[in-house]
This record gives structure tokens, C-alpha cells and sequence, in this order.
């Protein structure tokens, strides 16, 4: 039993890593499989027109993926890592955007016999519970905090993109970006005080199909890859998604994925004599 306890870190922890960086390293490397035929170098620190542009697509793609809500899916996961080797298991989601998400882990096979995690968090607060330790965590969500609880630092939307198969590009005024294209994508890159990232956006439909970290020596530290799109009203959600980080890998498949569901229940039920950990910040 002492093996499944590493099954919830493990699976966040490919979904939600975010590297902190120092301003002065702030720079996302070069990925020599990329060659755009045409380049275009956008930031914030040149004129405003050249930010409007760039943020016409970035709204587009945010815009296209909010479409997709109020969601309940079903999917298989499918976890390897040196640590535990090979583990399998089940989620089921429930998200409505852009504020909150619940989850529900449980085992299919092997050594997972009942629901083991359960959580749900929004962008002010987050309740969490470990069903086979028998605790509760419930506090703030900050990216430190979530960063406790799943072992390695995040943010909100990551995980929302990572549970639901859609993804936002989060970006603010005190971001740096830059872009390319070739015939048919737009490779958009954005870094800021605490994060270097990279995505692959589809220009036929504004899709995100890949997204990347790097850190502060410009090495690559987590993909995330979307496939297996399918339509849902104006824009589509990925069925299949893979992260990976080193020679570790998580795949998601979902196997049953509803939007615009009337009532989604958020609750996570902790038992009146389960251990109870609260933070105030």
C-alpha cells in the first residue's frame, strides 16, 4: 500500500511544474527542431501596436478555449517514473472556467483498490483529501501552496489546462513576448519574472498543441502535448494529452467528455474524524 501514496504527487507533479526564475536569467532557449520561415519579434517594450498584435492572437486562442465548459469527463491515466515504475488508474473531471476545478483519482488496476484523492480547487481557495492517509488540506491556492501540497510549484491554470484538455495562454502586461510562424503555426514565446515558456498554436483553428518550460540555463523542463482533437461547438478539446519531464511520462485519454453540463458538484467530502490541516495563507 505504502506505493500508492506517490500516485497523486506523481501525476500532479507532471502536470504542474512551473520553474521560479531570477529576472536577470529570464530567457527561454532556442529549439533547433523549430525553423519558421518567416519571423516576426513582438514585445511589450516596443510600441503598443506591435503588443495589440500579438495579443490578438493569445485572445483568440483564450477566447476559443473558454467555449469549451461546465465539464465532466472520464479519462485513463497511465503514469511512469523511475520512482514508482508503472502505475494506472482513473480521474474524473469536473471544471467550469476560468475558476474552478474538481478531481477524483481512483484505480482501475494493479494495486489501487477504492477512490484515493479527491480535491477541488478555484483561484482563492482549495480543499484537498488524501482518502488512503485519512487527511484534509484546505487554505489559500497560491502557487506556493499548491506547490506544497503536489511537491513541486504551480499555477492555476496549468492544471486547468491539464485536466481539461484545453489550454490558456496567461500572459500580463510585464511579460516579454516574442513570436514566429511558419505556413502553420504560430510559435509564441513569453517570459516574465517567474516562468519561461513556449507554445505551438495552430493557425488553422488556433489550437495549442504543445507547450514548453524551460529554465534559467534555457533547458527544457516540462512538454505538455494535445492531440486527438475533437470539435465542440466553435473550437475543440484534446482526448489525448502527454507530459513529459525527462524520462518520465504521463498520458491522459479521456473516454468520456461532456460539456455545457447543467450542474457540476463541486464537493469533496471529508469524514468527521479524518486528520484536518488548515492553512490561513
Amino acid at each position: 500500500m505504502k506505493k500508492i501514496t506517490f500516485l497523486l504527487p506523481a501525476f500532479l507533479f507532471f502536470i504542474f511544474v512551473n520553474i521560479s526564475l531570477s529576472q536577470e536569467e529570464n530567457q527561454i532557449s532556442e529549439d533547433s527542431t523549430l525553423t519558421p520561415q518567416d519571423t516576426t519579434v513582438l514585445s511589450q517594450q516596443e510600441p503598443d501596436s506591435t503588443w495589440t498584435a500579438i495579443m490578438v492572437i493569445v485572445n483568440e486562442v483564450n477566447r476559443l478555449s473558454e467555449t469549451i465548459n461546465n465539464i465532466n469527463g472520464m479519462a485513463d491515466i497511465f503514469i511512469k517514473t523511475p520512482k514508482i515504475g508503472d502505475a494506472e488508474g482513473e480521474i474524473e473531471v469536473r471544471a467550469k472556467k476560468p475558476d474552478d476545478f474538481w478531481f477524483a483519482i481512483s484505480g482501475s488496476v494493479a494495486f489501487i483498490s477504492k477512490d484515493a484523492f479527491f480535491g477541488h480547487f478555484n483561484r482563492k481557495n482549495f480543499l484537498y483529501f488524501n482518502n488512503l492517509e485519512d487527511y484534509s488540506i484546505q487554505g489559500p491556492t497560491t502557487d506556493n501552496n499548491i506547490g506544497y501540497v503536489i511537491r513541486i510549484k504551480a499555477t492555476f491554470d496549468d492544471m486547468m489546462n491539464g485536466l481539461t484538455g484545453t489550454v490558456k495562454i496567461s500572459v500580463s502586461e510585464k511579460d516579454t513576448l516574442s513570436i514566429s510562424e511558419d505556413n502553420n503555426y504560430y510559435y509564441l514565446k513569453a517570459v516574465s519574472k517567474e516562468y519561461n515558456r513556449q507554445y505551438w498554436i495552430r493557425k488553422s483553428d488556433y489550437l495549442v498543441t504543445q507547450y514548453e518550460y524551460y529554465n534559467a540555463k534555457k533547458q527544457k523542463t516540462l512538454t505538455m502535448s494535445f492531440s486527438d482533437f475533437w470539435k465542440s461547438g466553435e473550437s475543440s478539446y484534446a482526448k489525448k494529452i502527454t507530459i513529459k519531464r525527462g524520462s518520465e511520462e504521463l498520458r491522459l485519454s479521456f473516454k468520456t467528455y461532456q460539456t455545457n453540463v447543467g450542474y457540476l458538484n463541486f464537493k469533496v467530502d471529508v469524514p468527521y474524524d479524518a486528520k484536518k490541516i488548515v492553512w490561513t495563507k
